[in-house]
């Protein structure tokens, strides 16, 4: 049986989303995470962003272990689309 996690979703306190092709309701984690960031980039400016890259390869090891992989095989895109559009092209060339 799967977890219920809708309690993490404040967005779903009231009702029921299906619209989550690119850009779901955020979750409490994501919300802390972006509020976080928001305060970094507040205080340090542009080099707070060194702070979040680093956190990247905390992320790729994270991934890899979910999913059996090593972490260099892990990459950050911005979304499925561009991904498989990157893949694509560098099969076909």
């Amino acid at each position: 049986m799967t977890p219920d996690v809708r309690h993490e979703y404040p967005g779903l306190a009231d009702k029921v989303y299906l619209n989550s092709c690119s850009m779901g309701l955020p979750s409490h984690a994501t919300i802390a995470a972006m509020r976080e960031y928001q305060e970094l980039w507040i205080a340090q400016g542009a080099a707070g962003w060194t702070g979040w890259i680093d956190r990247l390869g905390s992320w790729r090891k994270q991934v890899a272990a979910l999913i059996g992989a090593r972490p260099q095989e892990i990459a950050w895109t911005p979304s499925v689309s561009a991904a498989l559009g990157t893949m694509a092209g560098a099969m076909a060339g």
